[in-house]
């Protein structure tokens, strides 16, 4: 799912399509969605 996501925002990207997204934080994904690497993923997406 997770791919088919970054695929439509690139898409939409692409386009110059005005879009956003939201992270929901648990204790599941906490060091994952806080690390440096997702951190610098969303900005160069434009988020």
């Amino acid at each position: 799912m997770y791919e088919k996501v970054l695929s439509a925002m690139g898409k939409m990207q692409k386009e110059k399509l005005l879009f956003g997204s939201s992270v929901t934080v648990t204790k599941e994904n906490l060091e994952e969605v806080m690390s440096d690497a997702f951190i610098k993923k969303t900005g160069r997406m434009g988020l």
